[in-house]
């Protein structure tokens, strides 16, 4: 502990999972102790939370992301006619029966919005594929208000809506297209 000159010193120790925080200052120096020691658990709290969810990142990247690029069929495109609409969308299996999957779709005129997904783990092959049109539906299903919405796109977004229902059977997949590389 450091010295401090004249009568107020004040020793206390308090534990917060690794965190030992000894405040040793005069009263002058501790302007308000109770503030500064919440501050401090928080911060430790918060270093705790980020530990783990640095330590989540590590596993995911371990578990999901790495096998998922090493093992993924390809990229799957479905495009409408004009092509101002995009889903993008890949598949690779894992181990224990499991499957990641990740997509992104976007308007390709008036607003220009999208949205995408990391490799995300399902059960199934068969539960990607419906949790990818589930979102493009919403995405896509959505009404155009927007300023920027034009016709061109309220076109495109009925085209994409057609293609993401299927015909008579169904939703059927488009074939994996090469990359460029």
């Amino acid at each position: 502990m450091r010295e401090y000159p004249g009568p107020n010193l004040i020793p206390t120790e308090r534990k917060c999972g690794r965190l030992v925080v000894v405040f040793d200052l005069p009263d002058e120096f501790l302007f308000d102790r109770r503030a500064a020691w919440y501050r401090l658990v928080r911060m430790a709290e918060i270093n705790d939370d980020l530990a783990n969810r640095l330590a989540d990142f590590a596993d995911w990247c371990k578990f999901v992301r790495d096998p998922a690029y090493k093992l993924s069929e390809g990229q799957r495109w479905i495009r409408s006619k004009d092509g101002k609409t995009t889903i993008c969308y890949e598949i690779a299996p894992l181990a224990e029966s499991r499957f990641a999957f990740r997509y992104r779709m976007e308007y390709g005129s008036g607003s220009m919005s999208g949205l995408s997904s990391p490799w995300s783990v399902c059960s199934s092959r068969q539960e990607c594929i419906d949790t990818m049109l589930r979102v493009a539906k919403g995405h896509f299903g959505r009404e155009l208000v927007d300023n920027n919405c034009n016709v061109t796109q309220q076109d495109a977004r009925k085209q994409m809506l057609e293609l993401l229902e299927g015909g008579l059977f169904g939703f059927i997949e488009p074939d994996v297209e090469a990359t460029k590389e």
